[in-house]
C-alpha cells in the first residue's frame, strides 16, 4: 500500500454542494448522512490524486490530509476522507490541522 499524503482544499465543500456558510455551521457536527452526497472520485482533487497515484504504484493507497485549522478547511478535510471511504479512492488515515504552519492537532 502506497502512503499519500495531500494538502485539503476548500473545492471538497463545492463538489459536495457545501457553502462556506453551512460550512462553519457543520464543522463540529456529525456528517453521517454526507457519505450519499460524494461525488465521484475524479471531482474532488485530493481523491483524484489518490486514485492516480494507485493506479501508478500499482496498488491501493493510505490518505492523509493536511488541513489548516479553519473550521472550511477541517469540515473539507473530514468530507474529503468520508469520500475516500465511501468511493473507494483510498484507504482514509486521518488528517493533521496545522496553525501557522505547525502541527496542532490529529484527527482520525
Amino acid at each position: 500500500m502506497t502512503y499519500l499524503l495531500s494538502a485539503v482544499g476548500l473545492s471538497a465543500l463545492k463538489a459536495l454542494g457545501v457553502s462556506r456558510e453551512e460550512a462553519a455551521r457543520l464543522a463540529g457536527s456529525k456528517l453521517a448522512g454526507f457519505a450519499e452526497r460524494c461525488p465521484g472520485p475524479g471531482r474532488i482533487a485530493e481523491l483524484h490524486v489518490a486514485l492516480a497515484v494507485s493506479r501508478l504504484a500499482g496498488g491501493p493507497v493510505e490518505l492523509e490530509l493536511i488541513a489548516t485549522d479553519t473550521p472550511e478547511a477541517l469540515l473539507a478535510a473530514r468530507l474529503v476522507l468520508l469520500c475516500a471511504e465511501a468511493t473507494g479512492a483510498a484507504r482514509p488515515l486521518g488528517f493533521v490541522a496545522v496553525k501557522r504552519f505547525a502541527p496542532v492537532l490529529c484527527l482520525k
